[in-house]
């Protein structure tokens, strides 16, 4: 199923992941997102990201996103501060330094840093752990 470039086609965008990405590019930021998708779904990957005007500098498709992370801080600047992704798995064996936020889902609930979108509010909040609370992503207020 997930080999199948098929499978990724009609997936419905995230709305605060598009604000978060948004924001941080208009904040300088540089974007590089990491796929567990296979190489074979490039086509379709790249036509998803251009039809929904996904805001990115570098895109890589990676099993291992902790070693990749790795590998390109050992290699030079910037260096990758964050890793902000729906799987807390994909945490395991992050670099010293290297924060990993997950994206609020039923699936991560129990996994801190924590992002989402707030439509109430209109902004992206990060709540930290268990008895903080939610906050502006951006100025922690």
């Amino acid at each position: 199923f997930i080999e199948s470039h098929h499978t990724y086609e009609d997936l419905e965008p995230i709305f605060g992941g598009f604000v978060l990405l948004g924001t941080a590019k208009e904040k300088g930021y540089k974007i590089i997102l990491m796929t567990s998708r296979t190489f074979g779904t490039k086509e379709v990957t790249a036509q998803w990201l251009q039809r929904y005007s996904v805001a990115y500098d570098e895109l890589f498709y990676t099993k291992n996103k902790a070693k990749a992370i790795r590998i390109m801080n050992e290699r030079g600047n910037p260096k990758i501060a964050s890793l902000i992704d729906d799987l807390p798995v994909n945490f395991e064996g992050l670099p010293k330094g290297v924060t990993g936020i997950s994206w609020e889902q039923p699936w991560n609930e129990d996994y801190y840093p924590k992002a989402r979108y707030n439509f109430d509010n209109m902004q992206v909040e990060i709540k930290l752990n268990t008895v903080s609370p939610w906050v502006n992503f951006w100025t922690g207020k």
